[in-house]
């Protein structure tokens, strides 16, 4: 698919007001779209994760959503080109420190078990799950 190199102005919501930034191509306007996206599921996953009442099922909802998320995203060559993209580095460092908390957290208080570490286990969750945030 060839894109267009056209420069764009786009209005966008910081901080509830809207404002236009510049984009220089089409990539980077995608770049800059598929980045909110992922955050948007990076605090959908703090959301559920603070919607639960224990340790168990704020794992359980996490791990579902978490799923469902990397479940429904786009296939592709695009989509492996915004995959590889800084911040989606950044998110997964986010999302594998996020789930090695919650762990944790559920180890300290007695509800998992504390023979494998807390990273390790979360690093075992993601790569089940396919490990990519969005």
């Amino acid at each position: 698919m060839r894109r267009a190199n056209a420069a764009a102005w786009s209005p966008v919501v910081v901080h509830g007001v809207y404002v236009r930034i510049y984009f220089p191509d089409v990539d980077a306007i995608l770049s800059a779209r598929h980045e909110r996206q992922v955050q948007a599921h990076l605090e959908q996953l703090a959301q559920v994760r603070h919607s639960a009442d224990s340790p168990e099922r704020q794992l359980e909802a996490v791990l579902q959503t978490y799923a469902m998320i990397s479940y429904s995203r786009h296939a592709g060559a695009e989509a492996a080109r915004l995959h590889q993209s800084q911040h989606v580095s950044q998110a997964q460092k986010h999302l594998n420190e996020f789930l090695t908390e919650l762990l944790r957290d559920g180890a300290e208080e007695g509800v998992f078990g504390d023979d494998v570490a807390p990273d390790e286990l979360a690093g075992y969750c993601l790569h089940a799950l396919g490990r990519r945030p969005c």
